[in-house]
């Protein structure tokens, strides 16, 4: 079998996300010193909600390497074998 995985930045819905056993990888997001993980600590609704009282811009990061293999070693005991990375650069 093989395992979709993608960062938060896809905009996948939930429903596909479900549907296809999709593992997300979520981006990481610093506001005013605080790090939060992307549709995990923040939605994108907190996020918007948030952004007209910050009083400096957010800083984004790509995912960490943990995050993908955790996805990854999850995976393999589900028993996948096989793994597609979508990313965006």
């Amino acid at each position: 079998m093989i395992k979709i995985m993608a960062d938060s930045t896809c905009d996948l819905s939930q429903e596909i996300v479900e549907r296809y056993n999709i593992g997300i990888a979520p981006l990481n997001i610093e506001i005013e010193g605080i790090n939060y993980r992307d549709k995990v600590d923040l939605t994108s609704d907190e996020f918007f909600e948030r952004l007209p009282e910050m009083k400096e811009l957010p800083k984004t990061g790509a995912p960490s390497p943990e995050a993908y293999l955790n996805i990854i070693e999850e995976a393999m005991t589900e028993g996948y074998s096989e793994f597609f990375m979508y990313l965006h650069v």
